[in-house]
């Protein structure tokens, strides 16, 4: 989609495509439809008193003063007993949590169920395909926001990055916006001044998303307890240090490279954060911007020259075991997708926080190279993702260029909006306005 625009309820504000048409009932029920599919999402606000109604949200009476803190697993909970309401859905995934929207927020796939056994004999027959119904809650305190989508499962796979997008642009309106607003966001705004709107946002109330890098803030927020007045003293100190790593500092420890070298792994870094690395940082150019450096899962600190030092190694031998150790750690990973109407695609399908990394391994273009020719895209918006598709039509193209860059406007973890080519000779850069330039990195 090439343009979006904001639609405000007196509950809540989303984001949506500008072709899309909505509709809001005097109950504040908002129905969104996609006219080039029919795709239609439902979104109402539910109230509190969903906690006790065994998921079936009724018309809003009070709303208590206290502010209701729910966790992940209660959140999937009182999705899931919604969900059970819907007697025409066959659940097809469990509840699970959505990172990097603006609130607590979970979902969970489903298929129409035919209502009678003849229905379904007759779907058998004919070969006729379900509906696709997915299912969204949104919390905010005692606020809960519920949304459902269906369509054929089609075009609900082709719009699925579009549907995330809407969800994770909900912002639910509070009686004051300023009151008791948490402490991650006051330390977002702060960080805006550092860093850009799309480089900087929370992933939960301790920890931040800065450039694709997990910055957690506990210290800060302790100083913030214990000098309230310093705040913007103390988080713009911290902003200025961010990042920037002493190299004198160890990775881990004394612990040698018999032990960690099985462990250490490449990882894409996005140029906002690769740029503030230490020079001391062992690191390689890659394209669009993007380096490689090499860190042991979760030190979170980037593997030093000094610390190659320490081992006894250089950057060539750290470089071999780290991608020895990707390729080992993928041997086992599994990829869906398929062939539709105008395009192939597949992405693997459990997250993983070394999932765009994959993107260096020649094995991955084996794998996939008898699925989607000897020429295809990959992309690679947010850490955990890689997407690889291959179409001929113009038009797709476009669009999922489009999608990549809506799904990394809104990553947890962003790290780049661009196209990659694979080729039998390397991974190319593809031109932002055609596909023909390219530069290629074995």
């Amino acid at each position: 989609m090439k343009e979006w625009i904001l639609h405000h309820t007196a509950s809540f504000t989303i984001e949506m495509p500008k072709p899309w048409t909505c509709r809001e009932e005097a109950n504040g029920q908002l129905t969104i439809t996609d006219p080039s599919s029919s795709v239609a999402m439902t979104l109402q606000l539910a109230g509190p008193e969903l906690h006790g109604t065994g998921g079936r949200p009724q018309a809003n009476t009070a709303t208590p003063k206290s502010v209701t803190v729910i966790n992940p697993r209660e959140a999937q909970s009182l999705l899931q007993r919604w969900i059970t309401g819907f007697s025409n859905v066959r659940p097809l995934t469990p509840p699970r949590q959505i990172l990097g929207s603006n609130h607590m927020t979970c979902t969970a796939e489903g298929l129409a169920r035919t209502e009678t056994a003849l229905g379904r004999i007759k779907d058998m027959i004919q070969r006729n395909m379900p509906d696709c119904w997915r299912f969204w809650a949104v919390f905010d305190g005692d606020k809960i926001v519920l949304a459902r989508c269906v369509g054929t499962c089609e075009a609900m796979q082709f719009l699925a990055p579009v549907m995330e997008a809407i969800i994770c642009s909900l912002e639910i309106h509070s009686a004051d916006s300023r009151a008791d607003k948490p402490f991650v966001e006051m330390v977002v705004e702060l960080g805006r001044q550092h860093f850009s709107p799309e480089e900087i946002s929370a992933i939960d109330n301790e920890t931040l998303n800065v450039g694709g890098m997990k910055i957690r803030i506990d210290a800060l927020q302790h100083q913030y307890q214990q000098q309230p007045d310093k705040l913007d003293d103390n988080v713009h100190h911290f902003f200025d240090k961010l990042l920037v790593r002493n190299a004198a500092e160890s990775v881990i420890g004394d612990d040698d490279w018999e032990n960690l070298g099985r462990q250490v792994m490449p990882v894409l870094l996005p140029a906002a954060v690769a740029n503030r690395l230490d020079l001391q940082v062992v690191q390689e150019d890659w394209l669009a911007g993007m380096k490689i450096h090499f860190e042991i899962p979760g030190a979170n600190v980037p593997i030093s020259c000094a610390d190659c030092r320490r081992w006894g190694i250089d950057a060539e031998e750290l470089q071999q075991q780290a991608m020895n150790n990707l390729l080992r750690a993928t041997r086992n990973m599994q990829m869906n997708g398929g062939k539709y109407e105008r395009y192939t695609l597949f992405n693997f399908t459990r997250t993983n926080a070394f999932n765009s990394s994959r993107i260096l391994l020649p094995i991955l273009y084996r794998n996939l190279r008898e699925h989607l020719g000897t020429t295809f895209y990959i992309a690679i918006p947010d850490r955990d993702v890689l997407l690889a598709f291959a179409t001929e039509d113009e038009a797709v193209l476009d669009w999922m260029r489009n999608q990549v860059r809506l799904k990394y406007s809104h990553a947890t973890h962003p790290l780049s909006q661009q196209l990659f080519l694979a080729t039998p000779d390397g991974i190319a850069e593809v031109d932002c306005q055609a596909s023909t330039g390219h530069q290629t990195t074995g």
